[in-house]
């Protein structure tokens, strides 16, 4: 799943399923995946143009995901 030119919600997050990532492309230069394992979230920060990781968290629940992309 794509979100792009909108708030990501937390409707979207819930409807990812096993194995299924969503891109969220936050403004024109950062963008945020999200892998949704067995009991976590996988949250990657990267630069869209290079593709350059910047930050990695591992977190359990839809809430705590939302908090990171605000900040």
């Amino acid at each position: 799943m794509i979100v792009y030119r909108r708030q990501l919600t937390e409707d979207d997050i819930s409807q990812l399923k096993k194995d299924e990532q969503l891109i969220y492309y936050y403004n024109n230069n950062i963008a945020f995946t999200v892998n949704n394992n067995v009991g976590e979230y996988v949250l990657r920060k990267r630069l869209i143009y290079d593709d350059k990781l910047l930050e990695e968290h591992s977190v359990r629940t839809i809430a705590q995901v939302m908090k990171i992309i605000k900040n």
